[in-house]
C-alpha cells in the first residue's frame, strides 16, 4: 500500500510542475519616435514564463505617414524568441523627404503569436519632421501670464550684465526651485513666483576701507528678468519659440490663484493682498518676510513683488522695465 503522505507530496509536485509549464507568456510592443531619415527601432518584449520557443509576426501599416514616401513598409516578418530570450527589435527605416510638414505616424502590428498571448499588439511610430525652419527669434523676456495670438515679432530684451569691481550684489530668492510641467499650464507644485532679496556690499580691506553693507539711503537696487540661453526647451521643435508654433503658452496661475492658494493662508489674509475684482496678474503671492521678523523690527509682515514688464509685457521699450526694491531691512 502506498504511503499516504508520500503520495500527497508526489501529487503536489506533479501539479506544481504542470502549473509552471502553463504560466502565461505575453508579448507587447512599444511606441517609437525618430527624425525623418532615421530608423524607428521597435522593441517587442516577451514577459511571463515561456518554456518553449515563441514566435510572432510583425507588419507595418500606414496612418498619417504612408509607405513608401514616408517609411519603408515591412510585412509578415517573423520574430522568434528561443527559451530565455525576452526582447527582439523590429526596425523600420524612414524617409527624409525634404518637405516641411507636421509630424506623422505609422503603426506596427503584431499577429499570429505561438505559445504566447498578445498583451499589446500595436506600436505607434512617430516621424518627426526636420524640414521646418528652426531659426529662433531673439531671446525675449515677457510676462509669464499675458497671452497673445503669436510669438512677439520683436524680442523684449534683457539688460546687459555689467559689473563694478568695487561692489558686490548678493541676491537670493525665498522659495528655491519650482516644479511644474513644460510651461506650468497644467501643474505647479510651487507658485511661479519668488520674493527676491538682495544686499549690496562695498568691497574693501581693513580700517576705513573695510567692507560695508550699503543701506537704502546709499544705493538703489533694481531687478529685471533674465534668460537662460542653455534652456533645453529652446532647441525643441514645437516649443514656444518655434516660428511655426501657432501661439504662446502662458501659465494660468493667476486665473486660479485666489481659489487655489487661499487654503494655505490664515482665513482672510490672501484677500487683503488679492482683493476681489482687482487685477492681480503678475503680482506675487504675499510671502512672510523673515528678514523683517528676525533681523528687523520683529513684526511679522508679508512681501509682494511685481514681475518685470507687468503693464506692457510685449513692449520692446518697457517690457522688461527695471523694478526697484521698495523695502529695506536694516541690521
Amino acid at each position: 500500500m502506498a504511503h499516504p503522505i508520500r503520495s500527497s507530496v508526489i501529487a503536489f509536485i506533479s501539479f506544481f510542475c504542470c502549473l509552471g509549464s502553463t504560466l502565461a507568456a505575453d508579448l507587447s510592443i512599444n511606441n517609437v519616435a525618430t527624425n525623418e531619415g532615421g530608423t524607428a527601432n521597435f522593441t517587442v518584449t516577451l514577459s511571463g514564463g515561456a518554456t518553449q520557443r515563441v514566435t510572432v509576426v510583425a507588419s507595418t501599416a500606414n496612418a498619417t505617414a504612408a509607405a513608401p514616401g514616408d517609411f519603408t513598409a515591412r510585412s509578415n516578418v517573423t520574430l522568434s524568441f528561443p527559451v530565455g530570450v525576452t526582447k527582439r527589435t523590429f526596425a523600420v527605416a524612414t524617409a527624409n523627404d525634404g518637405v516641411a510638414e507636421p509630424n506623422e505616424t505609422f503603426r506596427v502590428s503584431l499577429a499570429g503569436a505561438t505559445n504566447a498571448t498578445l498583451a499589446d499588439a500595436q506600436g505607434v511610430g512617430t516621424i518627426r519632421d526636420n524640414d521646418r525652419a528652426i531659426a529662433r527669434p531673439g531671446v525675449s523676456i515677457n510676462s509669464t501670464s499675458r497671452n497673445r495670438a503669436g510669438v512677439a515679432p520683436s524680442a523684449v530684451a534683457q539688460f546687459p550684465r555689467t559689473g563694478n569691481a568695487g561692489f558686490q550684489v548678493l541676491a537670493v530668492n525665498d522659495l528655491g526651485m519650482h516644479c511644474g510641467d513644460l510651461d506650468t499650464r497644467i501643474m505647479s507644485i510651487l507658485p511661479p513666483f519668488n520674493v527676491l532679496h538682495a544686499q549690496v556690499v562695498r568691497k574693501g580691506s581693513t580700517g576705513a576701507n573695510r567692507p560695508a553693507k550699503l543701506g537704502e539711503d546709499q544705493v538703489t537696487v533694481g531687478y529685471s528678468a533674465a534668460a537662460n540661453p542653455a534652456d533645453p526647451i529652446l532647441s525643441n521643435l514645437d516649443s514656444i519659440l518655434d516660428p511655426g508654433f501657432p501661439g504662446v503658452y502662458k501659465t494660468n496661475f493667476w486665473s486660479v490663484a485666489r481659489s487655489a492658494m487661499d487654503p494655505f493662508y490664515p482665513s482672510g489674509v490672501l484677500p487683503l493682498f488679492y482683493p476681489a475684482g482687482a487685477n492681480i496678474i503678475d503680482i506675487g503671492l504675499p510671502v512672510p518676510d523673515v528678514e523683517q521678523l528676525y533681523l528687523g523690527d520683529g513684526i511679522l509682515a508679508a512681501d509682494q513683488q511685481l514681475m518685470p514688464g507687468r503693464a506692457f509685457p510685449y513692449s520692446v521699450a518697457s517690457g522688461n522695465a527695471m523694478q526697484t526694491f521698495t523695502q529695506f531691512v536694516g541690521t
